[in-house]
């Protein structure tokens, strides 16, 4: 028994769809399943993939998809691309597909759609056989497990994370308009493959901002663990902050992110969302920031966190695609 993924990101896209893949590959891996990943991406190599076994190449077209072997395989699918004819000519090869759907792009044929966000009740045009809700998140194997986290009195360190290219520029902005009105706390900010970021900050260093580039997963969890809140795109990371019980401000970037947001603001992790297209995001994200500095507001964040998300997501969905 096989199973392909079939995913897409990068320097323009991110890398939180190639993530969320990489755990399910682990849990496939896990069971002693042949699992491959096939990427559609701007990437030579991958850095997060280092110990898996991937392949890249555009399979958005038949002709590419028809020298892929199919013998005896499960397909899964994370894509914001990917057209009906190549979704059927999945479906029609496979002993079954799996489609991961953020925000109800397609129809899909026939097959499991996986909305993995704790908005349990997504919109879903496959109404007869679709998963999801806060049972589904997907978490990398290093998150699987929760901490008793110490809220501490004083805030002083901050953890930014607004995905693998911050393709806005958000991050930039933070370091002009944000950081210096916020001399006490010291920043960690985490960059993935995009240079202009990194530059910018070498160029122009600043006393408590520490840049820390391409983390893995493991460093994440240590870099969240330590923080005393985070700022974050609104995406996959949220959950991953949610299980080690972390304080966070979520800001959205995308639209693909709705769901997300909806099952924050439905769970009351957080109080307010802030969006990037609003003028004034980043005057908004000052008042968050002064808001978090408050310990009690951090410990109920903290607490209303605690078992909202349990780690055996990739388990179940796993057990879904192959029942």
């Amino acid at each position: 028994m096989n199973v392909i993924i079939f995913t897409e990101g990068g320097t323009v896209n991110g890398f939180g769809h190639i993530s969320r893949c990489s755990a399910l590959y682990d849990e496939l891996l896990a069971r002693g399943l042949e699992v491959e990943l096939i990427i559609n991406t701007d990437l030579k190599k991958i850095g997060m993939l280092a110990d898996r076994t991937y392949r890249i190449a555009n399979w958005l077209s038949i002709s590419y998809l028809k020298e892929v072997s199919f013998d005896k395989t499960y397909c899964i699918i994370d894509s914001y691309v990917a057209d009906m004819e190549i979704l059927e000519y999945l479906e029609l090869n496979s002993i079954k597909c799996m489609y991961i759907d953020d925000y109800n792009r397609l129809n899909y044929p026939k097959g499991i759609t996986l909305n993995p966000s704790l908005n349990e009740e997504f919109v879903c045009q496959n109404k007869k056989n679709r998963i999801g809700g806060k049972d589904y998140i997907i978490l990398r194997k290093e998150f699987h497990t929760s901490i008793n986290r110490t809220v501490n009195k004083r805030a002083k360190n901050v953890l930014v994370t607004l995905g693998g290219s911050d393709s806005k520029g958000l991050t930039n902005i933070i370091l002009e308009k944000v950081i210096p009105h916020f001399s006490t706390l010291s920043f960690d900010i985490v960059v993935g493959n995009n240079d202009n970021i990194a530059q910018f900050i070498k160029r122009n260093p600043i006393k408590n901002v520490t840049l820390i580039e391409n983390a893995s997963a493991n460093e994440m969890r240590r870099l969240m663990e330590a923080s005393d809140f985070t700022i974050t795109a609104a995406g996959q990371t949220i959950y991953e902050l949610i299980v080690t019980k972390t304080p966070f401000i979520p800001i959205k970037t995308a639209e693909n992110q709705s769901d997300n947001i909806k099952g924050l603001l439905k769970f009351n992790i957080v109080n307010n969302v802030i969006d990037s297209e609003d003028f004034s995001w980043f005057e908004n994200l000052i008042y968050e920031i002064n808001n978090l500095e408050n310990y009690n507001n951090r410990l109920e964040v903290s607490h209303k966190s605690k078992g909202l998300v349990d780690g055996k997501g990739c388990a179940r969905i796993i057990n879904r695609l192959l029942e």
